[in-house]
């Protein structure tokens, strides 16, 4: 939300997007709350997608003709993402009838959204099934947010882990599964996500750390649990838990 600019983004549709519509407009962004009749485009400015697995992206269908049937909404986008929606329905149909307009992003080029708010995109080593995956250095006027929900590895990236780290103020990461434990009967390579666990040595191994939030929580994930012992490991730490309803002022 940039409030000086009157502006809204959501970042990533994932299946409860009502949910997340209606959340970004509990924080104020210097216009009118719309009344139900007002188009989505008017109090929604924009969607950047990070990649096309199921969490992350589903919720478009809530944008179209027998939803919030919106008109141009921007759509933020990496170029195998823009081809992904555009070859395959019912996500061509958004595309076909200007429910939504593609803005294909480029990695490292930096995007300025208002006077206030820009970002970077930046590839990330996440599995490749349909699409390549985003992250997000979110700058506002003060500080940027770096914004990486999924992820195989800390490791390998175009752009050194690291080096994004450096450009950054507070990170969001990858905190799917605290450890491997909870993957039952399913393999490690058919879910890979940097364990909690193993980001928490490796990122307490280094100096100069941004604030670091875990976030993208597995529904087996004991973090989800305040008073679990997981819980005061990732505190012991240093680091946090980002929860609903949380604000990061940049």
């Amino acid at each position: 939300v940039d409030p000086l600019a009157g502006k809204r983004f959501i970042f990533d549709a994932t299946p409860d997007f009502a949910s997340q519509v209606g959340e970004l407009l509990t924080h104020p962004a210097g216009t009118a709350l719309p009344r139900a009749s007002v188009p989505l485009q008017e109090y929604l400015h924009g969607i950047f997608l990070t990649h096309g697995h199921m969490g992350h992206y589903t919720g478009l269908i809530h944008i179209g003709r027998e939803g919030a049937s919106a008109n141009r909404l921007p759509l933020y986008v990496s170029p195998s993402m823009a081809a992904y929606l555009s070859d395959n329905e019912p996500w061509a149909f958004l595309v076909r009838n200007h429910h939504v307009q593609l803005v294909v992003l480029q990695p490292e080029i930096r995007l300025v959204l208002t006077d206030s708010l820009s970002l970077t995109p930046f590839i990330v080593d996440h599995r490749q099934e349909f699409t390549d995956t985003l992250g997000f250095l979110i700058h506002g006027p003060e500080r940027t947010l770096m914004f990486v929900p999924d992820a195989d590895v800390w490791g390998g990236w175009k752009v050194p882990f690291e080096q994004l780290l450096d450009r950054s103020d507070a990170a969001l990461l990858d905190g799917s599964f605290f450890s491997y434990e909870e993957l039952g009967h399913r393999r490690q390579g058919d879910v890979p996500h940097p364990p909690v666990q193993a980001s928490i040595d490796l990122l307490s191994a280094r100096e100069g750390n941004p604030e670091i939030w875990f976030t993208h929580l597995n529904n087996t994930n004991p973090l989800w649990d305040p008073d679990s012992h997981e819980n005061v490991v990732v505190s012991d730490a240093g680091f946090g838990i980002a929860r609903r309803g949380q604000t990061f002022e940049l």
